[in-house]
């Protein structure tokens, strides 16, 4: 087709619209041209957006040529790429402005282009119009396709950042040793264990649930059915009337059943009370004859220095009093030198204590019993024994020698009364006895000597050993739960339930016959009277029944003396500030 028949047609249908016949191929050749040419331009407008996208990325240099020799340097010096890593926000806007800068470089050179072109081609104004056309496509395209790439980058930087600071930092776990097949095999054992205890246990509660609802059942249905019955009503009401009437003769049935059970009881202890009595009383009488009134002898390799063991200072005499009353301050007079000749004559401590001096709060005197003992050994470091006697205790037979008579080894062993039962204060007994002969102590675990009365166990006489066991003792019995209980017998009553109560006190606790140092005034037959070469007699109560002087004028002129040049006589006691309430 000639140049003329070309720009009729162009002129008739317009560039844009110009559609050659099917039937002519010549009429292809320019239209496939331009569409050829534009698809160029496109990869061609691709391709740079790419090289300045690689520059950007790895930092470098990049040269942007020019159609007309243009030529555009950027340097980029060491001190600028510092900053693009210390700065990365700061170096994505400058990316970005560089792009805008190649994209506006890529416009002017295509308009120079394209002018250039036109002025060649002013002939040819469909080429020149479609050239314009594809350019401008092309570059709206690369446009949209810089900013789209332009965005993406700025979001996945952004995402890659809020990640890296909202991540928390993964901590790996402790890694677990390795288990053995047997540990895995246990584990799983047990846990299936676990499980069937667990299935077991809520089986059980369901259960017991379901028991409960039947019987919450089972009982509205009976009320529900007296409640609508009115025959059955009344026939329930008058079981239960008499039934309240049976429980009541029950009652009175085993009230009466109880009283008489009690007074059964009462009768079996009293015979078996008076049982013990009668024992008590028997072997009282039998030691009498094989004890008290056969003392014992020991050969010279038995006695250190002419003198059995424990002798001399190893043995202390301790009298206590507050002065509280003249009856008493009369006997203080009397007992004091007597004591005193008796150490003289042996070689024993003699100790007093005021027991104004002991701290007892507002107890009574009684309990600074304890106190005093304490302090007796804390004084006298050399005291193995320490015998504590009551103000109302004389000695009437200084001949006798504490040691061999019953501190010995020999003494703590043969001279206790064995299987003797142990009274209770109300002068009745419980069973307690003290144990056998087949069975004796040892002698170096008795650390309390003691004898029993018509009370039991009697305190105003008795000897005690230094010893940690004593220290318990000490402790226990002035216990405030004892001083609490405000016992008849005081401190005695609270040493004999010790006693009773205790098997870790009794088996270091020695009950002697009581003639051999805590002899009474009494009708002659009795087991506990004073006979002629006693060591000790003691007028229990009479403080309180005032008739100590009537006792002192018949046994005190019967003691026996020792030498003149061991005698005292005028011994006084100076007390403190007596004691409020003692």
């Amino acid at each position: 087709m000639d140049t003329a028949n070309q720009e009729h047609l162009r002129r008739s249908f317009g560039a844009a619209s110009l559609s050659p016949p099917a039937a002519s191929p010549a009429l292809h050749t320019k239209p496939m041209f331009r569409r050829r040419f534009s698809t160029t331009l496109l990869l061609l407008g691709a391709c740079v957006c790419l090289l300045f996208l690689a520059a950007s990325q790895s930092r470098l240099d990049l040269d942007v040529p020019s159609y007309h020799g243009y030529r555009k340097s950027k340097e980029v010096t060491d001190e600028k790429l510092h900053v693009h890593k210390e700065r990365p926000q700061e170096e994505h806007h400058e990316h970005v402005e560089h792009k805008e800068e190649s994209k506006e470089e890529i416009k002017e050179e295509s308009k120079e282009e394209s002018k250039e072109k036109s002025k060649e081609e002013s002939k040819e104004e469909s080429k020149e119009e479609s050239k314009e056309e594809s350019k401008e496509e092309s570059k709206e395209e690369s446009k949209e396709e810089s900013k789209e790439e332009s965005k993406e980058e700025s979001k996945e930087e952004s995402k890659d950042k809020s990640k890296e600071e909202s991540e928390p930092v993964a901590v790996e776990p402790e890694k677990k040793p390795e288990q053995s097949p047997e540990q895995a095999e246990e584990e799983k054992k047990k846990a299936d264990e676990l499980k069937v205890q667990e299935d077991r246990k809520k089986t059980e509660e369901d259960k017991k649930e379901e028991e409960k609802r039947l019987r919450e059942e089972e009982k509205n249905g009976r009320i529900d059915r007296l409640a609508e019955d009115e025959e059955q009503f009344k026939k329930t009401e008058a079981k239960l009337k008499a039934a309240e009437e049976k429980a009541k003769a029950m009652k009175e049935e085993l009230e009466e059943a109880r009283k008489r059970k009690e007074e059964r009881r009462k009768k079996a202890q009293e015979q078996k009370s008076e049982k013990l009595q009668g024992i008590f009383h028997k072997l009282e009488g039998e030691e009498i004859g094989s004890i008290v009134n056969k003392p014992l002898t020991y050969t010279d390799e038995e006695k250190v220095d002419g003198h059995v063991q424990p002798y001399g200072p190893k043995i202390a005499l301790l009298s206590a009093s507050n002065g509280k009353t003249d009856n008493e301050m009369a006997m203080l007079e009397l007992v004091l030198p007597n004591r005193q000749e008796y150490c003289n004559y042996h070689g024993y401590i003699c100790a007093f204590v005021d027991l104004n001096t002991v701290d007892t709060g507002s107890d009574h005197v009684v309990w600074a019993k304890m106190g005093a003992i304490q302090r007796v050994f804390d004084e006298h470091p050399e005291v193995e024994w320490v015998w504590w006697m009551d103000t109302d205790i004389f000695l009437m037979n200084p001949e006798i020698e504490l040691g061999e008579h019953l501190l010995s080894d020999r003494a703590l062993v043969e001279r206790l009364t064995y299987a003797r039962p142990i009274r209770k204060p109300d002068a009745t007994f419980d069973g307690e006895v003290y144990p056998s002969k087949d069975n004796p102590p040892k002698p170096e675990n008795l650390n309390l000597l003691l004898t029993q009365d018509f009370f039991g166990i009697n305190a105003g006489s008795f000897f005690i050993k230094r010893s940690p066991w004593t220290d318990m003792l000490l402790d226990l019995w002035y216990d405030p739960v004892h001083v609490e209980k405000n016992y008849i017998f005081k401190e005695q009553e609270a040493l004999n339930n010790l006693i009773r109560g205790h098997k870790s006190i009794l088996s270091h606790t020695g009950i002697y016959p009581q003639r051999l140092f805590n002899s009474y005034t009494g009708e002659p037959n009795d087991v506990w009277t004073y006979k002629e070469g006693d060591l000790a007699l003691h007028l229990a109560g009479c403080n309180h029944n005032n008739d100590c002087e009537k006792h002192l004028t018949g046994y005190f002129p019967q003691r026996v003396r020792v030498p003149e040049k061991y005698r005292e006589s005028g011994l006084r006691v100076d007390f403190g500030k007596k004691k409020e309430g003692n």
